[in-house]
């Protein structure tokens, strides 16, 4: 049987980064790390742009469709990655960023390693799919986990979170964030 997924060419950025923006322009994680000023219209542009001017450091997968995308990051790697993937995206876009944006990215990061469930687990960094399309992101995180193993990821909604388990992922933990409620979802080997 052919796997569900396959793995998105970065040629392909400029689809991910549209369905990744609609995704996550009210996620309410990136409205805090981007700062008050920034709404939803300017947190869309920044999430496009950090898709279309990041580099090749995660694995990115989805199916044929291209209506749901999972983004896999190497053990031992994520907390740089995700770093520098903001500021490659938000730097290009200056009137984004304000003094204290780096301190609340790096705040983040650390709280998020800290509920990490163990040393040396790939990290699923993003999943967001199309409107409608909660199933289907379902099934090409769990053919991708299937692949990689046993993995992790920090959801900040009920949506995700529900997506996350109709692939197979538990609740590890959970922790408060700033105000926001982030949990841990782990699959296991």
């Amino acid at each position: 049987m052919a796997p569900a997924f396959v793995s998105v060419p970065v040629s392909e950025s400029l689809v991910m980064a549209e369905s990744a923006a609609d995704f996550y322009a009210d996620d309410p994680v990136f409205a805090y790390l981007l700062g008050k000023k920034n709404g939803p219209m300017q947190r869309r542009l920044v999430l496009r742009n950090c898709i279309v001017t990041s580099d090749a450091t995660q694995s990115i997968y989805s199916d044929d469709s291209r209506k749901a995308f999972v983004h896999v990051v190497e053990p031992g790697s994520w907390d740089g990655n995700l770093h520098q993937f903001i500021l490659r995206g938000t730097m290009k876009i200056p009137f984004v960023i304000d003094s204290d944006a780096i301190a609340r990215l790096s705040d983040y990061r650390d709280a998020c390693v800290k509920a990490m469930p163990r040393e040396g687990l790939s990290h699923i960094s993003a999943v967001y799919f199309s409107d409608g399309c909660d199933d289907l992101a379902s099934r090409v995180l769990e053919s991708v986990s299937e692949g990689i193993g046993a993995c992790y990821s920090v959801v900040h909604t009920d949506r995700e979170a529900s997506v996350f388990e109709r692939a197979g992922f538990v609740q590890h933990s959970a922790f408060d964030f700033r105000g926001i409620g982030c949990r841990v979802m782990f699959r296991a080997d």
